[in-house]
């Protein structure tokens, strides 16, 4: 019986670990991706994400502010001791954003990247689920 209980705990750590990579990961992601938004000149920033260039450029550096804000809730709770359900919010809005982008990525025929969507939409999504749905931390 032991045996089963101490598995238990064991997964319970598994998923709780992992759950702070993929938060890291998340963070880190955007932190780079709203960095070069806010940072590069158009120019330069349409050699690296052509999708800018059709927009101005106030509305791409409030995507990236708003991502860097998305960022930062990811990872607060790891300095903050912030409710765990703030991270599942901020990675479910990751999990839109990555929706849409997949759907602009597909209008403009840029296949490529809408790998790489799914990839941190599917991050977004375990992160969303352990933080929301798989027993909280504050909940325990």
């Amino acid at each position: 019986m032991a045996t089963i209980a101490s598995r238990s705990v064991s997964n319970e750590r598994l998923l709780h670990f992992a759950s702070w990579i993929a938060q890291d990961l998340l963070a880190f992601f955007f932190t780079v991706t709203a960095s070069l938004k806010l940072v590069l000149d158009p120019d330069r920033l349409v050699e690296i994400m052509a999708w800018t260039g059709s927009l101005p450029i106030n509305v791409v550096r409030g995507f990236g502010a708003i991502e860097l804000l998305g960022a930062i809730a990811v990872a607060a709770p790891a300095v903050t001791r912030a409710p765990q359900r703030i991270v599942g919010w901020a990675a479910t809005s990751f999990l839109t954003l990555m929706a849409c982008a997949m759907v602009i990525h597909i209008a403009r025929e840029e296949y490529r990247m809408v790998v790489l969507n799914l990839a941190v939409g599917g991050l977004a999504a375990f992160v969303a689920w352990g933080r929301l749905m798989h027993a909280p931390i504050e909940q325990r």
